[in-house]
């Protein structure tokens, strides 16, 4: 099992209002096509969304699915934790308003 977490999204005020989870699994190179922003304790599936903090919103892939490519995973000896390569791209949709959404498009990403 993997996943990674991206906690911080600043907006122009220095605010962290927004909070993306990305959780893929399982953990490795490769193209994932998520199509849930949740998933019930039961469940063992890739997942992405994002958290407006101020407006209680939450943005999901709903009309198709949000695709993330993991060009690289890799382990350093000194810790257990992945350095994870790649890129994303797709459209997360407001739960409740599927008028409102959050377009990402060649966003590149590395965590360690």
């Amino acid at each position: 099992m993997g996943g990674l977490e991206m906690f911080t999204l600043d907006d122009s005020t220095g605010s962290s209002r927004y909070a993306m989870k990305v959780v893929l699994l399982p953990l490795q190179e490769g193209e994932y096509n998520i199509e849930k922003g949740i998933r019930t304790q039961e469940e063992i599936t890739s997942y992405i969304r994002i958290t407006d903090s101020l407006n209680k919103v939450e943005y999901c892939p709903l009309k198709k699915p949000f695709k993330v490519y993991v060009d690289s995973v890799r382990y350093h000896e000194s810790s257990m934790m992945p350095y994870i390569e790649g890129k994303m791209e797709g459209t997360l949709y407001n739960r409740y308003d599927v008028n409102d959404s959050i377009v990402v498009k060649d966003a590149i990403f590395g965590i360690h």
